[in-house]
């Protein structure tokens, strides 16, 4: 921190605490000058050090009745309170939004198994709205700190809702019970998407901005995979008509659904702190 051109001086009394969902909170107490611009400064992790690739910090702050939040990665380490623009930040935090769901395997194959079960694009809708309306709820609460759970739950949670959905998919042919499903998985996968975020503080209009153009971001990924993968699986479910191929074609989904199953089922071991 650094106030004008005076660098803030970090007191004594700093803390550091272990949150309920599983992230270590570092509270700092700085001395400062008493006029002139705030800046945030950021760099602990460089490219040039080769820890790691890049990293990205979320800055929110209400100093001096100004609030607001921005992003701080390699390319831009520092911002000056009360001067972010929101109009840059939005492009970001859909980008960040994004990255997390493309990279996000585990997000992908819950998306893909989904569809793996879907018959008709009357379901893909249903479902994907109903996920999208479940995680988008859960994102915000928990970005926001209004809604916690440990991470140690919510991530093996994850992984075995993989596993159920595409179990579900070989056992039970019928879907009508497949939108409180999930609903429900929807809202775990919220609080894994809020993993990325960590709001401390009031929430201000900047900042849903930017909750929301990360959740647009994930939303655009999203619809994007849809609308790859289902119309090449009902191209082949009408065009592989013959009894050979639908027998193949049919083969071929239920390994894919035991091959997500079972990368459900490894994960939900890897995250269970009692079984490993």
């Amino acid at each position: 921190l650094s106030r004008g051109a005076i660098g803030c001086t970090a007191e004594d009394d700093a803390r550091v605490e272990l949150a309920d969902s599983g992230a270590v909170q570092v509270a700092l107490a700085y001395g400062c000058a008493a006029s002139g611009a705030l800046t945030v400064r950021s760099d602990i992790f460089q490219v040039s050090d080769g820890v790691v690739d890049d990293t990205t910090t979320m800055v929110a702050y209400d100093i001096d009745g100004r609030r607001g939040s921005t992003l701080l990665d390699s390319a831009r380490t520092s911002v000056t309170v009360g001067r972010t623009d929101l109009l840059t930040d939005i492009p970001r935090f859909v980008r960040l939004g994004a990255e997390h769901l493309l990279f996000g395997l585990d997000h992908v194959l819950f998306l893909l198994a989904l569809l793996l079960g879907a018959k008709r694009l009357r379901d893909v809708v249903e479902v994907a709205t109903a996920f999208t309306v479940a995680h988008s709820v859960t994102l915000v609460l928990a970005a926001v700190g209004w809604v916690s759970l440990p991470g140690w739950i919510v991530e093996p949670l994850i992984a075995l809702s993989i596993a159920f959905v595409a179990v579900d998919n070989l056992l039970s042919p019928r879907t009508s019970h497949r939108l409180p499903v999930v609903f429900g998985f929807g809202l775990l996968h919220g609080l894994g998407f809020a993993g990325a975020l960590s709001v401390d503080g009031p929430l201000s209009a900047s900042m849903l901005v930017d909750l929301v153009s990360f959740n647009v971001g994930i939303e655009l990924v999203q619809l994007a995979i849809i609308a790859l993968a289902f119309p090449g699986l009902l191209f082949l479910r009408r065009a592989l008509t013959e009894p050979v191929a639908a027998r193949a074609l049919t083969l071929g989904t239920a390994a894919a659904t035991v091959a997500v199953a079972g990368a459900g089922l490894v994960w939900f071991v890897e995250r269970s702190p009692l079984l490993t």
